[in-house]
């Protein structure tokens, strides 16, 4: 068994196992018929695989599955047993074990097979129950089915941790990095900044390069700007994150938060984030590039400005320049002659010195001719040397001396000394020694290289031999040919020295010539190209003069232009940037204002404005932990203004409420189902046209009751259409895989079962269900899996819907002109917002130089040009707006008094469930008003003041007619409340419903003549109005008399002043609570302006002909024993006729042939009567949708009756035409209805004997009726004496008998009325009357059943209904045998019932939706302080501990044998520490409440609990389970600290041990019943007898005492009613006579059976805990008069502790 929230895991944790185990999951196949049958074919599917199949097999069942409490049951049986009885039959049973057989007889040890069967089954099959612990059904469930503990492991999930809600945000790929603040930063031009690469000195990466960006050039810093923009979550740390998400969950856990909300919340994060993230970007994108655009127009504009002045400068200097220029060039022309001629001179001697110096170079070269290509053969041989020839020579340990001789010239022509073989071998072994002989220059040989290599050729000239050498190395001789061949070049170049010398000298001198030459060149050149420059620069100047001459008219014309262009867009320029600066300052709290939307979406979109408005309030100061919020609103973040008006246009209500709620649809996730709660239908239109909007694969809308609806289903599922869902009462058990997405991979397609069936599912599948139940009644897993969106009605949204019915019935015009400006404002606004989207588009795509795109200036222009007088017209609208305002306003306070009064009427269900009204009857109501013409009047404000007159009194007649009697001075009083409060003083409607309560036993200025148990009461008034109480001047003369008034709401003293009429009735209340209904009824008439709270009378046929509808059905609610039909069956006969009227009695399996009948009178227009249908409240669901399905005939007409039921469906209710059918009061009217039943023919049928005791049978049961007008002094309770009754009797009287009374007043007694009564001393009553009226004096005329009225003689039926004429139309007390001043007790009871309901009906809603910190000070605080006061008054009650010491016993005698504890000294110390430990529980919870209150405690649910029972003025549960006092929760507080301070008295007096010694006053005691047995316990000690010997004894004479007493006491306190004592026996009390007086001190004992007194002439009286007579104490005899015990027990005396 698996208990846990929705989303918590469990199935999670199921599937895994099995995967683990290798076991198969199975679960059941839900259809919409599903039941046990079906269940039972599961689990045979199921129990063949673990019992034939042998495999291990996981049943996993969940809540919505159990869709028959048969189910459980079954499955009880199953855990328990390991099978079901019954489940196979021996048909099925033989062939499906047949192949176990052999199976059995391998394993040994089983009888039979099905014993095998089910060992099999017990070992493979795993059941899984998935059951969550907050639905409301959970506990019963589990204990009516026992197996579910005993055979299960209780696994409880509950809901996660906290550490595990902190890993959660974590493990979501995108939560997290908005959690870690990673990847979140933005770039405005469409990319996602790169975190933390732009460093502070700006060395990394720039954002467009260059300072250039996507959209143009020149904007780097504004571009800088919008980068990098950093989100907030980046500076706070992850652990704060999601600390605050968990914050804003948990916050939320009292409105049903889930674990799979949480995570709903997280992807709603994410998704908003990054929805909102794109539109941001996009948005900010075109700004930026717009703003840039008019950036770079204005620096041009700046520069062109700048640039006008100093051009004519520019001209003049360049003028000047080029006249300068002309002089510098005439001078330069004579400076050049000079150097010209030198030139000239200096080629010619150049010409002659070169001829000589190439005379000398040929001779040089001459010389040189025959050596060269000696030099250069030898190189090209060197050239030719490999390496591994040298490479051979190095290896040579010792060289042969022709290679170390060539070697040797080597090394010394390259200037080598050292001519050893190492050196050799290192000269050989070097890089690039080939290069180096190759490039070596012969002219560096030295003369004496020369000769010491001369001497070496000559010296070893063999070895330079070409042949020798070559035999000796390949490598040495190219070496020895270069030696030689550099010796012999040097030696010409010796020869030819003094020649090259002078080649030298005179090249030389050749050069300095020709350098003197090229100066001279380059001076000329430089002169002539001066000379071209500066005639260049003349020209130039002289262009340039007319160039800016022509450039300066281009400029000022192009400034203009400019100017004008930037004059026009410069209002848009400053609103964009600050929509920039709006939308940068947006971007970085983006992450925190999406968590604030997500929440709202998730959380609270099923809430009321003022809980969305507190916990919203809440929130924002939540996550101020890591981001400052200034404003949030819901419509700003996730909604356009454009986007509104369209929805709007599309049906959706204007009102703040639905607009959020369409903001919520719209931004939920695929993940989450909505579900629409829309009792008025306000959002069907708007959700249609939305929803097909959306869908790009189609929407299909379906009811809930459609035959179709499955096949629908299954076909949005596989092509994924939108799917809406129409008339759902919850969420269809067969629609839980579709809203959480039970999805499986079948190869690569996804599949969900949908019922029976596997289908495809497509990712477009969306789903959406719609209710018109105000209340659905959702478990918390469907809770879980869906959104709730409540789109009910609220009192902004409804008073702007009747504003609108006001001016279109009174100014039609207005409303028309206000429409159409509306309709305008709206055009001209999304006109207004495209024109600017095309302005930025055009700007921010624009390419090259703005002010030179002459065609985007045009359209800019354009655009401008229409924007500014759609902006005008704008401006102009919005005047007449204010002005049709203005207009419309006149009539806005008629409209808010219509909101405020359907809002009051709604508040009656928390009184009675079947008082509910539909938005569409009451604005039927509205209309009526406005059109009757009752009310016209040419002036405005008077119209008004008729019109809010008669609509208060159309609600009053229209709901009154609907409420039961008892319950319309009730509805009156809530309505001058809720309509007129300005007639009440602060308080003082607190002070009437009794929220304020006084501690005070003794106030000051009591007066007199009042009755002391009134004292409390007066209290009230005197510490809460001490003006009120003077201007009273209660101590005046004329007060005595207004005490024992008849009518003293009629009867006030002359002279009072100051004191308003509700204020009289507060002293009523307080002083006279027996005149209390009279004076309410006074103070409602006087102010509605009426003459009786009872609605006019209506006859069904004025219903018919004035209100109904084929449409709307009829509804006759009745009171138990009245009974519509008959005269609805002569009314429908009268006027359709009889075979056109249908009537049928539900019950029985009726419902399908209602439905047919339904069907079939709304097609052919015939009458339809539904009765009772309180009998069958399970099936009115289904009626509903029915109804709400067909199309009716206009002649049909559909009525309905039933009784009062608090499962009655809500929808139905409010869509009936509801009136209450009573049966007329009076003894009279009773029996007239009875007789018209029987029929004339009945009556005669018998003898005279059986006609007259059906009279008087007709009388007994009238009077019991009636008899229940006078509760709880009548009857202690309403019994349901009903027709059966009647027809009961009716056939035990038979034919009349032979007089056998005691048989008749037996079966009355035991079977047929007295089966009825379970209170003995009722019993008694009716005893009384079946004596006093079934007996021989009344038959035959011989005696009078009431004054003047006989029971006939005869079998006549006319002299019977002779006799029923005399009868009073109107019933006296006596009648009945009541007192005189019955009339008095029942005012008071009925006052009491009331305030009861007016106080239910003011905490009703309160509490509800979490807290309110303000709105529990305002409700707890009256509490609170009172129990303050409570706690200071008697401080010295010790809360913290109990009563240590042992007491003496009390009034030890010689029997009581032990100086034990006396039972009765035990039970007060039990009862103080009792009292002690309540009054702490009690101050532990308001201490802990008021501790929240003020920010220092921690919110608990008990504590929300406690809250919510005491804002509603229940008691808290867990106080009334330790002790069931008063129901009020003030006075409850007050009596419990009341009784714990005189309980510490008790204490006290029993350890001095003069408890008994002294008179004792029982109210006192929270269990006076134990005191009692304790007290019985004792005097059986004192006496030494066993206690069921003893039996209570009283004296009202303290004088004579209680013969055979050994323990008596004495208790006062007592209260008296119906009847007064006079110090010896009961007297009847006078008309005027208070309904409750004082009992004097009556003296008890427990005396032994049969020592009390005599019973003939007592009589012996109940003892109530209080006037209610709801809690039983005992009985005490009372002295009355012989012979006269029937009529004081028919009077209803008894005695009460307490009020």
């Amino acid at each position: 068994l698996l208990f846990g929230r929705g989303g918590v895991g469990r199935r999670s944790a199921a599937t895994l196992c099995c995967y683990m185990l290798r076991y198969k999951m199975t679960t059941c196949n839900v259809t919409r018929d599903y039941g046990l049958q079906q269940f039972k074919n599961d689990l045979k599917v199921v129990m063949q695989l673990a019992g034939i199949e042998d495999e291990r097999v996981c049943f996993y069942v969940e809540d919505h599955q159990f869709t028959d409490d048969t189910i459980l049951e079954t499955i009880n049986s199953l855990l328990s047993a390991g099978e079901v009885p019954g489940l196979y039959s021996h048909e099925e049973l033989e062939p499906l074990l047949a192949p176990l057989k052999e199976l059995m007889l391998d394993e040994g040890g089983y009888k039979t097979p099905y014993d095998f069967f089910v060992a099999r089954v017990r070992r493979n099959l795993h059941v899984c129950l998935s059951m969550d612990p907050s639905n409301k059904k959970f506990t019963v469930q589990c204990e009516s089915n026992p197996a579910v503990y005993t055979s299960c492991s209780l696994l409880w999930m509950g809901e996660w941790s906290r550490s595990s809600m902190r890993t959660v945000p974590l493990m979501i790929e995108g939560v997290r990095q908005l959690v870690k603040g990673e990847g979140s930063d933005f770039d405005p031009n469409g990319d996602e900044a790169e975190p933390e690469e732009e460093t502070a000195g700006g060395g990394g990466k720039s954002g467009g390069g260059g300072g250039k960006t996507s959209r143009g050039e020149g904007k780097g810093s504004r571009g800088k700007k919008a980068r990098g923009k950093k989100n907030f979550l980046s500076t706070a740390s992850p652990e704060t994150v999601v600390d605050t998400i968990i914050g804003i969950h948990s916050s939320s856990k009292h409105l049903g938060a889930a674990p799979l909300d949480y995570m709903t919340f997280l992807k709603t994060w994410q998704s908003l984030f990054e929805t909102k993230k794109k539109s941001l970007i996009s948005e900010l994108g075109h700004l930026q590039g717009g703003l840039d655009k008019l950036a770079e127009a204005k620096d041009t504009v700046d520069n062109l400005s700048n640039n006008a002045a100093e051009q004519q400068k520019r001209l003049k200097k360049a003028q000047t320049e080029a006249d300068k220029a002309m002089d510098e060039i005439t001078k330069a022309l004579a400076g050049a002659q000079d150097t010209r001629r030198e030139t000239e001179d200096l080629k010619k001697e150049l010409a002659q010195r070169a001829e000589e110096t190439a005379e000398r170079k040929a001779d040089i070269e001459n010389e040189l001719k025959d050596i060269q290509p000696v030099l250069e053969q030898a190189k090209e041989a060197v050239k030719g040397i490999k390496s591994e020839n040298l490479n051979e020579i190095r290896s040579l340990k010792t060289p042969p001396a022709a290679i170390s001789d060539v070697l040797s010239g080597v090394l010394m022509l390259l200037g080598i000394q050292d001519l050893s073989w190492l050196r050799m071998k290192k000269f050989l072994g070097q890089r690039g020694i080939k290069d180096e002989i190759l490039n070596f220059d012969a002219q560096a040989i030295t003369p004496a290289i020369m000769k010491t290599v001369s001497n070496l050729l000559r010296s070893k000239s063999n070895s330079f031999d070409a042949a020798t050498i070559y035999r000796v190395s390949v490598a040495a001789a190219p070496l020895a040919s270069w030696v030689k061949a550099n010796i012999k070049f040097a030696m010409v170049l010796e020869k030819i020295q003094p020649l090259t010398n002078e080649l030298a000298k005179a090249e030389s001198t050749l050069k300095k010539s020709q350098a003197r030459l090229d100066a001279c060149e380059a001076e000329l050149a430089e002169i002539d190209e001066k000379v071209a420059a500066l005639k260049a620069d003349f020209g130039a100047k002289t262009r340039e003069a007319e160039t800016l001459r022509t450039g300066l008219e281009t400029a000022q014309s192009t400034l203009e232009g400019a100017q004008k262009l930037l004059g026009q867009l410069g209002g848009e320029q400053g609103r964009w940037q600050e929509q920039a600066d709006f939308l940068h300052g947006q971007i970085s709290t983006l992450p925190v204002f999406m968590l604030l939307c997500a929440g709202f979406v998730v959380y609270l979109s099923k809430s009321s404005e003022t809980v969305r408005e507190d916990m919203l309030n809440s929130w924002v100061e939540l996550v101020s932990s890591i981001s400052k919020v200034e404003e949030f609103s819901l419509r700003k973040m996730l909604s356009t203004e454009s986007g509104l008006l369209v929805w709007k246009s599309w049906g959706l209500p204007a009102d703040k409420l639905s607009q959020e709620n369409s903001i919520v649809v719209s931004n939920l996730g695929a993940e989450k189902v909505p579900f629409v709660i829309d009792p008025a239908e306000v959002s069907v239109a708007w959700l249609k046209k939305y929803l097909e909007g959306e869908s790009k694969t189609g929407m299909e809308v379906v009811a809930s009751g459609d035959p179709r609806f499955t096949s629908q289903v299954e076909l949005c599922v596989r092509f994924g259409k939108t799917l809406l869902i129409l008339d759902v009462d919850g969420l269809d058990p067969m629609l839980y895989p579709l809203a959480r997405r039970d999805l499986q991979h079948e190869g690569a397609r996804w599949v969900v079962s949908v019922g029976d069936k596997v289908l495809d599912f497509a990712e477009t599948f969306r789903m959406v269900l719609v209710t018109r139940n105000p209340d659905p009644c959702l478990p918390p897993d469907a809770a879980a899996l869906v959104t709730e969106v409540n789109f009910t009605i609220t009192k902004s949204g409804l008073e702007g819907q009747l504003l609108g019915v006001v001016l279109h019935a009174e100014q039609p015009e207005l409303e028309k002109q206000k429409s159409e400006m509306l309709a305008q404002e709206e055009a001209y606004k999304v006109e207004l917002a495209g024109l600017e989207k095309n302005l930025l588009e055009a700007l921010s795509t624009a390419e090259g130089d703005l002010l030179q795109n002459v065609a985007l200036i045009d359209t800019l222009t354009n655009t401008k040009e229409a924007a500014s007088k759609i902006a005008v017209a704008l401006e102009e609208s919005g005047r007449a707006s204010e002005e049709l305002d203005r207009q419309r306003e006149v009539y806005r306070g008629f409209a808010k008094d219509g909101s405020r009064l359907f809002f009051l009427m709604s508040q009656l269900q928390a009184v009675n469930p079947m008082y509910q009204y539909s938005l569409a009857s009451f604005i039927k109501i509205f209309e009526s008003v406005l059109s009757d013409p009752k009310n016209k009047s040419e002036d405005v404000k008077k119209r008004l003041q008729m019109l809010g007159k008669a609509l208060e009194i159309s609600a009053l007649y229209f709901v009154g007619r609907a409420l039961f009697k008892a319950d319309r001075p009730m509805f009156a009083l809530h309505l001058v409340h809720g309509m007129k409060s300005d007639i009440f003083e602060e308080n003082e409607w607190e002070a009437f419903i009794g929220s304020l309560v006084s501690t005070d036993d003794k106030p000051r200025d009591f007066p007199t003549w009042a009755a002391n148990e009134r004292k409390r009461n007066f209290a009230v008034l005197s510490e809460n109005f001490p003006r009120l109480m003077d201007s009273f001047d209660l101590g005046s003369n004329g007060w005595n008399r207004w005490s024992t008034s008849a009518e003293c709401e009629l009867d006030f003293p002359t002279g009072i002043r100051g004191v308003s009429a509700f204020e009289k009735v507060l002293l009523i209340q307080a002083l006279r609570p027996d005149r209390m209904m009279s004076a309410i009824n006074n103070f409602c008439c006087d102010e509605l302006r009426v003459e009786s709270l009872a609605p006019p009378a209506q006859t069904l046929e004025s219903i018919w002909k004035n209100e109904s509808m084929a449409a709307v059905p009829i509804m006759l609610i009745t009171t138990p024993g009245a009974d519509p039909s008959k005269e609805l069956e002569e009314f429908a006969t009268q006027t359709v006729g009889r075979d056109r009227y249908k009537a049928l009695a539900m019950g029985g399996g009726q419902q399908e042939i209602a439905m047919e009948l339904l069907r079939s009178c709304a097609r052919t227009g015939d009458w339809l009567c539904l009765k009772n249908l309180h009998l069958v409240v399970a099936w009115l669901g289904s009626l509903e949708k029915e109804l709400n399905s067909l199309e009716f005939h206009p002649d049909f007409r559909l009525w309905l009756t039933t009784e009062p039921h608090r499962s009655f469906p809500p929808i139905l209710l409010q869509t009936s035409l509801k009136i209450t059918y009573e049966a007329p009061p009076g003894i009279k009217k009773n029996m007239e209805r009875t007789y018209a039943g029987w029929g004339d023919e009945f009556i005669g049928s018998g003898d005279e004997r059986r006609s007259q005791l059906l009279f008087l049978l007709a009388f007994v049961h009238a009077v019991v009726q009636e008899r229940r007008n006078f509760i709880p002094q009548g009857w202690t309770k309403m019994y349901e004496f009903s027709t059966g009754d009647l027809r009961a009797g009716t056939f035990a009287l038979g034919g009349g008998g032979d007089g056998d009374w005691e048989t008749i007043h037996g079966l009355m007694m035991d079977s047929i009325y007295g089966g009825r009564v379970d209170n003995p001393f009722d019993q008694r009553v009716l005893k009384c009357y079946l004596d006093k009226y079934f007996n021989d004096k009344l038959i035959g005329g011989r005696g009078q059943i009431m004054k003047g009225v006989y029971v006939p003689s005869t079998n006549v039926a006319a002299d019977y209904h002779e006799s029923i004429s005399k009868i009073p139309e109107v019933d006296a007390p006596e009648v009945f045998s009541l007192p005189a001043n019955i009339e008095r007790s029942v005012q008071r009871a009925s006052g009491t019932v009331v305030i009861e309901k007016l106080s239910m009906m003011a905490s009703a809603g309160s509490g509800v939706g979490g807290f309110d910190r303000e709105e529990w000070k305002k409700s707890l605080g009256p509490l609170l302080q009172l129990w303050s006061k409570l706690m200071e008054s008697n401080s010295e009650l010790d809360l913290t501990g109990k009563s240590k010491s042992p007491m003496k016993s009390d009034r030890s005698g010689p029997g009581s044998g032990s100086k034990s504890d006396s039972p009765v000294s035990s039970f007060v110390a039990m009862e103080y520490d009792f009292a002690l430990d309540l009054v702490g529980t009690v101050n532990s919870a308001l201490s802990q409440l008021k501790r929240i209150l003020y920010g220092s405690g921690l919110l608990t649910p008990e504590a929300l609990k406690t809250a919510g029972d005491l804002i509603k003025g229940v008691v808290p549960a867990a106080w009334e389970k330790k002790y069931e006092g008063d129901s009020k929760p003030t006075t409850y507080c007050g009596s419990i600290v009341a009784k714990a301070a005189a309980l510490k008295k008790w204490k006290k007096r029993a350890k001095s041990g003069d408890l008994l010694n002294e008179p004792v006053d029982l109210s006192e005691l929270f269990r006076a019943g134990t005191f009692l047995e304790a007290f019985r316990q004792q005097s059986a000690r004192e006496q030494g007898v066993a206690m069921d010997g003893l039996v209570l004894s009283s004296s009202w004479d303290a004088r004579r005492g209680i013969p055979g007493a050994v323990l008596p006491i004495m208790v006062e306190g007592m209260l008296l009613q119906g009847a007064v004592f006079n110090g010896e026996y009961l007297t009847e009390p006078a008309p005027n006579a208070k309904e409750v007086v004082a009992a004097p001190p009556v003296t008890i004992a427990f005396v032994e059976r049969g020592e009390e007194e005599g019973s003939r002439g007592y009589i012996d009286v109940p003892v109530y805990m209080t006037l209610t007579r709801e809690r039983f104490l005992t009985e005490v005899k009372i002295p009355c008069g012989k012979g006269e015990e029937g009529a004081w027990i028919l009077s209803g005396a008894a005695l009460m502790l307490q009020e």
